[in-house]
């Protein structure tokens, strides 16, 4: 089966949201969706993003039969995720990847949304995108990151530009893949139920308030897996909040020095401080499609698409 594509968004479409993740308090739920309506879509948000159990918006239940009204449902053009949180990985080993093929649409979200574009991409074929969720789209939210994020789904050009900084220089192509840190490591642990492979990919990572020990702990794992043989190239976005509290120790180091001593000696092109993660910019990327990584030197790495991701390009 080959790479299945969801159709562009237009104006006056409909977007769906959902939450497979998190709670968010009702009214700024309706205020991010209403100023997503002033970009020219109809917003509908699915009744089950207003429940709550523990930190999770509804029930596994509920957060899965959501995920499965909107895909089946021919009136919902695309769908956003509300926001990141929790325990959307309750959800791999239940959602209906072949109903999910058969309709396909653009979804998009990022954090712990990294367990369902991963799963969807890899099991549905589906390509798959990672940028903002609907907490993006408050109005006192950059309207820039909003604005370029639409325009890209709906056929615009890819908002990237140069990423801040090159730990190794080089060129590579490759599918991308990726998102959160920690949750591309708990995906490697659960292939088998998320069919996460890296073999040849462009991988994709940011993070937020990690311990520095987690992040040097996360890479040498990585290393020790053979990950960096594999993999084409990396590109690191933003890794916010990156805390150095160890009670007995500190590594008195940054997140740049930990990953650089990971991939130093590797002969493959490593981009860093990519516009993508946690803070701003938070631009969108598409996962499963085929990219090209430019990095040529400080200040000077580019990422070019080699497919378009929709449909109807």
């Amino acid at each position: 089966m080959g790479l299945i594509k969801p159709k562009k968004l237009k104006q006056g479409d409909t977007i769906g949201v959902v939450a497979p993740s998190g709670f968010w308090d009702r009214i700024e739920i309706d205020k991010a969706a209403e100023n997503l309506k002033t970009f020219g879509y109809n917003v509908v948000v699915h009744p089950q993003c207003y429940e709550r159990d523990f930190v999770s918006a509804g029930s596994c239940v509920q957060r899965l039969d959501a995920l499965h009204d909107f895909f089946a449902d021919d009136k919902i053009d695309a769908i956003f995720a509300m926001r990141g949180g929790l325990r959307s990985i309750q959800l791999l080993d239940k959602i209906d990847y072949d109903m999910v093929a058969k309709n396909p649409k653009i979804f998009i979200g990022y954090s712990d949304t990294t367990f369902l574009l991963s799963a969807l991409n890899a099991r549905s074929n589906m390509v798959t995108f990672h940028g903002l969720s609907l907490s993006g789209y408050l109005p006192n939210k950059p309207r820039d990151d909003q604005q370029k994020t639409l325009a890209f789904l709906e056929g615009g050009d890819f908002p990237w530009d140069n990423a801040g900084d090159v730990l190794n220089p080089g060129q590579a192509e490759g599918v991308l893949v990726g998102g959160n840190l920690s949750l591309v490591m708990a995906s490697l642990a659960a292939k088998e139920s998320i069919g996460f492979d890296l073999e040849n990919k462009i991988l994709m990572i940011e993070d937020i308030g990690e311990e520095i020990r987690q992040i040097d702990r996360m890479m040498a794992t990585l290393e020790l897996a053979g990950v960096f043989k594999k993999m084409a190239g990396l590109i690191v976005g933003q890794l916010s909040d990156v805390r150095d509290t160890g009670e007995y120790f500190k590594f008195n180091r940054t997140a740049r020095d930990i990953v650089a001593d990971y991939v130093g000696k590797w002969d493959k092109p490593v981009a860093f401080d990519a516009p993508f993660g946690h803070d701003q910019p938070n631009l969108p990327f598409p996962l499963g499609v085929r990219a090209k990584l430019t990095a040529a030197g400080k200040g000077n790495a580019s990422l070019q698409l080699l497919e378009s991701p929709f449909a109807d390009a």
